[in-house]
């Protein structure tokens, strides 16, 4: 793959405002399997958990395993974590789910599942709400009828941009640069034509969770398109702390990059969102196999 490509995975997130249901995919998990792509799916999932606890120590536990498989009949791919994935407190997985399904959706689709397969990911055999059931807000004042267009309210957030890191004392991007392309800066325009799609196709009314207009950001002195959707939801909602700076209690030096994770969906669920969908890219180092990091 040559040094300047990027395998552009949309990674749309439905951020609903209501709980996933908690029964477990196992029952259904014998229906219509192949041994060989299960097998070589099982394999990749493994490789890359283990790959990504070792560079990431701080986002995962250790020797977690998972099971991969897929059904032919219903176009998913499953991943199910074993003890050790999720902690205590309800914090993101999403790095590793984004990464792990892109993964395994390749290789699943260049074995001859359809383009539309999906990825799902499984705790001991459920869904991660099943652990952290969805709380509705107590706020959630949502938009008037005359604010909502007909065809429902949705939020698209670009993936990742600045934020505080608390130990270096310094405003770094959340991804590396790649490619001489940095993640953080490419996606903001796609979240931008993904507004103009659902406007226009869909009648939805859109809100973007990061702002793309010229002005800097006060606090870093950087531009605002620049800045993770944390920054902005709290230049928007100062009081709805429960959006932007949650959990409170976090301490690591990375916690604005957690609340950066958790504030989109938590936005969401505070306008009473239909959808949340986020734009996400994956740079891929050259020669390498066609996987997402």
């Amino acid at each position: 793959m040559s040094a300047g490509r990027m395998n552009l995975a949309w990674g749309v997130v439905f951020s609903l405002a209501c709980a996933l249901g908690s029964s477990s995919a196992w029952a259904g998990a014998s229906s219509a399997r192949d041994a060989k792509l299960d097998e070589m799916l099982q394999k990749e999932a493994q490789d890359y958990v283990d790959n990504f606890v070792r560079a990431h120590p701080e986002e995962g536990g250790v020797n977690i395993t998972v099971r991969s498989w897929a059904d032919l009949e219903a176009g998913i791919v499953y991943a199910d974590f074993g003890p050790g994935a999720l902690t205590d407190e309800d914090l993101s997985n999403e790095r590793l789910e984004q990464e792990l399904g892109s993964t395994l959706l390749h290789y699943a689709r260049n074995s001859g599942m359809p383009r539309e397969t999906q990825f799902r990911a499984l705790y001991q055999g459920k869904p991660y709400n099943h652990y952290f059931p969805y709380v509705p807000a107590k706020w959630g004042p949502g938009l008037s009828r005359l604010q909502r267009r007909s065809g429902g309210l949705a939020v698209v957030s670009a993936s990742h941009g600045l934020y505080f890191n608390h130990g270096s004392k310094a405003w770094v991007f959340q991804r590396e640069l790649m490619n001489g392309i940095l993640e953080d800066l490419v996606t903001p325009p796609y979240a931008e034509a993904l507004n103009g799609y659902l406007a226009s196709r869909s009648s939805m009314t859109v809100r973007l969770a990061r702002r793309h207009d010229p002005p800097d950001h006060a606090e870093s002195h950087l531009p605002w398109d620049h800045m993770s959707a944390r920054y902005n939801l709290k230049a928007l909602y100062p009081e709805e702390t429960d959006i932007w700076h949650s959990p409170p209690g976090d301490s690591s030096d990375d916690r604005e990059l957690k609340e950066d994770i958790r504030a989109r969906p938590k936005y969401a669920n505070f306008i009473q969102a239909d959808a949340s969908r986020q734009a996400t890219l994956r740079a891929l180092p050259a020669g390498s196999a066609p996987m997402v990091r």
